[in-house]
């Protein structure tokens, strides 16, 4: 499984903790899925703002070359 990275990003509305949580399953095939969440760093945070980021997912070694 991949890990789990968080980083600071300055907007300018304010700093954000930004965190991605890549998901053990996806259900769209040949798709990977990340959960995304960021919350306020410089004020208390109220809400976390959440997305799913989905990716093509890389094909197995060797399939790609069949294709072709």
């Amino acid at each position: 499984m991949a890990r789990t990275y968080s980083r600071v990003v300055e907007t300018r509305h304010g700093r954000y903790d930004v965190a991605r949580i890549p998901l053990p399953e996806c259900p769209i095939p040949g798709f990977r899925a990340s959960l995304i969440q960021a919350v306020h760093a410089d004020r208390p945070p109220r809400r976390a703002i959440r997305l799913t980021l989905y990716e093509r997912a890389d094909p197995p070694r060797g399939e790609a070359s069949r294709a072709a």
